[in-house]
């Protein structure tokens, strides 16, 4: 699938607000969630990107998913990794659609998350 080929990767950011909630944000797609704890935030991400991701697939678009965040949030977020705050990997599962047999009806895309301090 073309999509895999082309994201290789998700990159994630996570921040804490000025009410103490965790904000996650999907830089590949500027998709933002907040929620009261980190895994919250995470769970709650990983939904809408699937939804996202899910979304192009099945709607046979020519056009292209959302652009990416800003350049500011690109550079907290290489910062971040800079100083070592990332978080331990993950992958998430995108449900492909059945347009031609394929040995494996879904696909996997990594996920490299960094928090801000």
């Amino acid at each position: 699938m073309g999509l895999f080929q082309k994201l290789r990767v998700l990159h994630y950011l996570y921040s804490v607000n000025r009410r103490d909630r965790y904000v996650a944000h999907c830089l590949d797609f500027d998709i933002v969630t907040a929620a009261d704890s980190l895994q919250e935030a995470e769970r709650r991400l990983d939904v809408l990107v699937r939804l996202h991701i899910e979304s192009f697939l099945n709607s046979n678009s020519q056009g292209a998913l959302n652009g990416s965040a800003p350049n500011e949030f690109w550079s907290r977020y290489t910062e971040t990794l800079r100083h070592g705050k990332t978080l331990p990997s993950s992958t998430l599962r995108i449900n492909v659609p059945d347009v031609v047999p394929m040995h494996e009806p879904y696909g996997e895309l990594p996920v490299v998350s960094a928090i801000a301090a």
